[in-house]
């Protein structure tokens, strides 16, 4: 049997870097290392709670578990109609480290009981038929348990090969045919430049060039922002000093028309935040950015995989570029003794079976089309 313990106080969380970063190298998805925990605890002191579990000793198992007083947001696709208010705890990373099984985590669920009062328990997304996907299925008789996206999910990843044709060779054939011709006809161009940044002194010029750009896309308006401000320069140049930062700007017509943010930590590349100026659609940059800095991790890194993120599906960029899938589910779970908890719980649920029926209504033709671009308002376009 797997011995719990736990621990709230930030300099006790400083121990497990060692134990985090070696089962963390054993996740199928990227996981934040441990520096982004620790910058948690000590910002929300008494707010996080790391639970240790060992056998024989050895530590085998770690999940963080933090408290957050947020609003649980309503959408129709990205667009918000409204929020509650609601005391959430988030699984961080969405994930637990190690070894799992069904008495486990449901010992967990006690301790993070015992720490904090909720409404809901937020895992994220979480592959289907994985070890905690069964295990929080199993605790329905004490927790509400509910998918919160009206369908499942693709988890997108890249399986990064020796070099940059034979990952070419595992795509289809149009899919190649399509990339090597956007590609070359962007890089032919005289007015194109790429660029890689990992170092700390490029950060806020990335940044200015990004946050240019955001402002123009869709993602601005629905808050998936890159912003030019303190807290995010900070946590670049963090990422930099420790070597994890690699960031990725397409110019044309000496303007920045794409940008790529992300992380390579222990092989592993995640794609956090992507971006293109809908002015240079006709160039495809946000694609001809994808597949150069693709082949800049297969040439100039020790990436093995590249993460894609979370929300794929089976017909965009991801299942376009990705050579590797996985389902996932989006889970959250409630306390059965609180009445608010069982009202957020029943509107996601009568609000997915209107987007269900509506989804059914809509087809997959023309109006549908034209209903998706109504949805996606453009940014401002307001230069920074």
């Amino acid at each position: 049997m797997v011995e719990l313990s736990h621990t709230r106080e930030p300099a006790a969380i400083l121990e497990y870097r060692r134990d985090w970063e070696r089962l963390a190298a054993g996740e199928p998805f990227s996981f934040p290392d441990f520096d982004e925990c620790r910058v948690l605890a000590e910002g929300h002191p008494g707010d996080v709670l790391l639970i240790v579990g060992r056998s024989e000793g050895v530590v085998t198992t770690l999940a963080c578990f933090y408290r957050v007083s947020t609003r649980k947001f309503f959408r129709v696709g990205e667009r918000r109609l409204f929020s509650l208010p609601v005391s959430q705890v988030q699984l961080f990373g969405s994930s637990v480290l190690g070894t799992l099984g069904g008495a486990t985590f449901s010992r967990m669920l006690e301790m993070v009981c015992a720490a904090f009062r909720f409404h809901l328990l937020t895992l994220g997304e979480i592959k289907v038929q994985s070890r905690l996907f069964d295990a929080a299925a199993a605790v329905g008789d004490r927790f509400l348990l509910a998918e919160t996206s009206r369908k499942r999910s693709l988890r997108w990843l890249i399986r990064v090969p020796r070099d940059f044709e034979t990952y070419l060779m595992s795509l289809g054939a149009k899919s190649r045919q399509n990339i090597r011709r956007e590609l070359r006809r962007v890089e032919q161009r005289s007015d194109s430049r790429f660029q890689c940044v990992t170092a700390e002194e490029d950060v806020e010029a990335f940044l200015v060039a990004a946050e240019s750009i955001s402002r123009k896309t869709y993602q601005w308006n629905v808050g998936q922002r890159v912003n030019n401000d303190a807290p995010t320069r900070r946590a670049l140049g963090d990422r930099s000093r420790n070597e994890t930062l690699r960031c990725y700007l397409l110019w044309l017509e000496n303007r920045p028309c794409a940008f790529m943010r992300g992380k390579l930590v222990q092989g592993v590349y995640e794609l956090e935040t992507t971006g293109f100026d809908p002015e240079f659609g006709k160039a495809s940059p946000g694609a001809v950015l994808l597949i150069w800095a693709i082949r800049d991790l297969i040439e100039h890194s020790n990436c093995s995989v590249f993460d894609f993120g979370t929300g794929g599906d089976d017909v965009g960029y991801k299942a376009r570029f990705g050579n590797e899938s996985h389902p996932c589910a989006s889970l959250q779970l409630g306390p059965r003794s609180s009445i608010y908890s069982w009202l957020l719980f029943a509107l996601q649920g009568g609000l997915n079976k209107s987007l269900n029926l509506a989804n059914r209504v809509l087809g997959q033709g023309a109006l549908r089309t034209r209903v998706k671009r109504a949805l996606r308002k453009y940014g401002d376009g307001n230069s920074v």
